[in-house]
């Protein structure tokens, strides 16, 4: 580059130009340096990089994370290999009213155990509980239909009492006839309108059920929204139920793991849990496997269930596995399942027959971000464990 100017027709060298030549050319060599740096300390291998999960090495191998020393949880999923899941209740519901009202009274406050019916949140009412009232005396009362059948019986008499005597002229005939016959009619439309206002009292009396919000299961209050005097809509949203007597866990493992291992509704499954202390291993079972794959990532949704007698929350990490992991891991099994299975009953990969021919599982193969899939000749027998 010529660092000069034209001046008179002449070309005038810049004063300093050789010296603002040399510090731009060490500006580009510091930042050469720095960007070769960089790479090498995000290159995989190196002290620092991040770790990151080998799609062809062995998540069990040596220098792999084990249950006692995981330090981080992306560590432990590495280790544990399988799908990573968000903890859920198994039931979970936002209740709102049904239409625009103001709250009277809540019952409630978070943290409250509730059971099936109890009443929760109330709305102001006074007024379906007076039209309610006023139904409930008409619907109970037959006192139409006593007089339409007293009416019917003299209509009948007179008839009866013409046609004995037998001195009436055509027209006095026809004119008894017709009123026996208008008070029977009488009679039935009385009975068709007590009928009807029985019907009216149900329609307000579940009309009246929506002005109060009733627990639909067991659960526990996880937040009451709304206070007392509080005007809400239908959209307004007035308190959270929740029940974690069984915890859910929504796993997406690679669908071709999910038909060759042939899981079904009642399909074994291993979960891990991320506690504070350190992560915790219960057996649970699959509820139902989604009857559609994602194309895009070729996942399925698989939902599994797990007991919750020690009454962890719901939101938690965990990572689900549909083979028996390693025996350091069952190792560390907690009492969690519904017949009552522990570490001490379970049985590890290397405890099948030997007519099953399976050993210990010897190699995985890490797909993804924690999801890991069985690989050698002991597939096939632990297809059949597990389906049993």
């Amino acid at each position: 580059m010529n660092w000069s100017i034209l001046t008179g027709g002449r070309l005038m060298p810049v004063p300093g130009a050789r010296r603002l030549r040399s510090a731009m050319a060490s500006v580009a060599v510091l930042l050469a340096f720095g960007g070769a740096s960089v790479g090498a300390q995000n290159s995989p291998g190196t002290p620092g990089a991040p770790a990151r999960a080998s799609t062809n090495g062995n998540a069990n191998a040596a220098g792999a994370v084990q249950p006692d020393v995981a330090r981080t949880w992306d560590e432990t999923v590495l280790s544990f290999g399988g799908s990573v899941a968000q903890v859920l209740p198994c039931r979970d519901v936002m209740m709102k009213f049904a239409f625009p009202t103001e709250v009277a009274e809540a019952r409630v406050s978070g943290g409250e155990r509730v059971k099936t019916g109890d009443v929760l949140v109330r709305a102001r009412d006074a007024d379906v509980v007076a039209a309610i009232e006023q139904q409930r005396l008409i619907a109970g009362s037959d006192l139409e239909i006593q007089g339409a059948r007293v009416q019917q019986e003299l209509a009948n008499f007179r008839f009866e009492q013409l046609k004995i005597g037998k001195v009436f002229t055509p027209e006095d005939f026809e004119r008894a006839k017709a009123d026996a016959m208008t008070t029977k009619v009488q009679l039935d439309q009385a009975i068709l309108n007590l009928a009807s206002q029985q019907s009216r009292l149900k329609q307000l009396e579940g009309q009246f059920e929506r002005y109060s919000l009733n627990a639909p299961f067991d659960g526990i209050i996880e937040q009451v929204m709304v206070d007392e005097g509080k005007g809400v809509s239908e959209t307004t949203d007035v308190l959270r139920l929740v029940n974690t007597e069984q915890l859910w866990l929504d796993a997406y493992p690679p669908t071709d793991d999910t038909l060759r291992l042939n899981l079904d509704k009642g399909s074994q499954a291993w979960v891990l849990v991320n506690l504070p202390a350190k992560p915790a291993l219960v057996k649970g079972r699959v509820l139902y496997v989604s009857p559609a794959a994602d194309y895009v990532g070729q996942t399925r949704r698989v939902r599994v269930e797990i007991d919750n007698p020690k009454d962890w929350p719901a939101g938690l990490q965990g990572c689900v596995r549909f083979t028996p992991p390693s025996q350091e891991w069952m190792d560390n099994l907690i009492e969690g399942g519904r017949d009552g299975t522990d570490g001490s009953q379970m049985r590890s990969s290397a405890d099948v027959d030997a007519d099953g021919a399976v050993g210990a599982v010897e190699s995985t193969d890490v797909i993804g971000a924690g999801t890991v899939k069985v690989s050698g000749a002991e597939t096939a027998s632990l297809v059949g464990d597990q389906t049993r």
